[in-house]
């Protein structure tokens, strides 16, 4: 072989090792993964309350922008499993397969239905993958209701709890539930006499306000909003700190009428099974992400009164631990830890 041509094959080697060499360098500079996992077949997307519900709403909002923005390579459907405050979605997608076609929306009856024993399944049972947002909660009556405001709320629950129907969703010793007894509890009222009525969700619990069946009824402010709009309801009080815009802006809250009980929120997270693989729960992490990246979200969140919480998954599981020794302590005050 001449000189001439070994140098053309040296070239030519060299030149092959650096195109093998770039495209491993590209192969590795991808995202996790999309080298490593993705979704093969339709995603579930559970939730655990009932159609026009907030965590409904969200699971909704979550399909339409995967769609939308190509953010999953197959199609995506909606699953309501309402019932137990969430504890029938949760059942449900335990027993699903751990292949990661399956993630659940839920909400504080996380934390809350273990402490209050309404459910075996806690936080450590599930693999979260994302906090996506804070959503505040309001108090409303229908427009001709002889509860004027807040603080007429608290004066007739002070002389007497049961003489107040109080409506909300999903489940005893959620974020309505605390909310309502901690602003009865600022004001010196006997919470555990609340007379209470529980719904799959709250729509539900705006239905039955609406015809009259109780007296007011405790639900996250999207729920409401276009009803305080058209003069269909009326808000007495807000559980956020400072005031709320659209059509919460002359709403009190209850750090204004005296009350400075701490309030939580109805925070909304997404869920796996507890044995997925460390692969797939980088993909939803990754994902999920990205989702709350996008304006379509962001619209989402502003248009529902909802707040920006993003974490990710490990994050949301830190989250869980501080919110379960925070609702524990209200809950033991409240007498409703089993």
């Amino acid at each position: 072989m001449t000189y001439s041509a070994r140098r053309s094959l040296c070239r030519i080697a060299a030149c092959t090792l650096r195109l093998s060499l770039f495209a491993a360098f590209a192969v590795a500079a991808q995202p996790l993964h999309t080298q490593a996992w993705k979704p093969s077949q339709n995603v579930e997307i559970i939730t655990g309350a009932g159609p026009g519900s907030s965590q409904d709403r969200a699971a909704r909002s979550i399909q339409n922008i995967f769609q939308t923005k190509q953010l999953v390579p197959v199609t995506t459907s909606v699953l309501n499993k309402a019932g137990g405050g969430n504890a029938v979605a949760l059942s449900y997608m335990q027993q699903r397969p751990a292949d990661g076609h399956y993630v659940l929306t839920t909400s504080t009856t996380l934390i809350t239905n273990h402490i209050t024993g309404r459910s075996q399944t806690t936080y450590m049972d599930v693999t979260p993958l994302a906090m996506l947002y804070d959503d505040y909660n309001v108090f409303t009556v229908r427009p001709d209701s002889l509860i004027t405001s807040g603080r007429d709320l608290l004066e007739r629950l002070r002389k007497d709890p049961a003489s107040v129907s109080i409506g909300y969703a999903t489940s005893v010793g959620n974020s309505q539930h605390v909310a309502a007894a901690m602003a009865g509890k600022g004001a010196g009222v006997d919470m555990k006499k609340l007379k209470a009525v529980v719904f799959n969700a709250s729509s539900e619990a705006k239905v039955a306000a609406m015809g009259g069946h109780i007296d007011v009824i405790v639900t996250p402010a999207a729920t409401v909003a276009p009803d305080i709009e058209a003069g269909k309801m009326r808000v007495i009080a807000v559980t956020s700190p400072q005031r709320m815009g659209g059509a919460y802006a002359k709403a009190p809250t209850w750090k204004e009428l005296g009350i400075a009980a701490p309030f939580f929120g109805g925070w909304g997270a997404v869920l796996g099974h507890k044995d997925l693989k460390p692969v797939q729960v980088a993909y939803w992490e990754s994902t999920f992400e990205a989702l709350t990246a996008t304006e379509e979200w962001k619209t989402y969140l502003r248009t529902h009164y909802l707040t920006d919480m993003y974490m990710s998954g490990a994050e949301a599981r830190k989250f869980f631990e501080r919110q379960n020794g925070e609702f524990k302590a209200v809950l033991t005050e409240l007498g409703l830890v089993k």
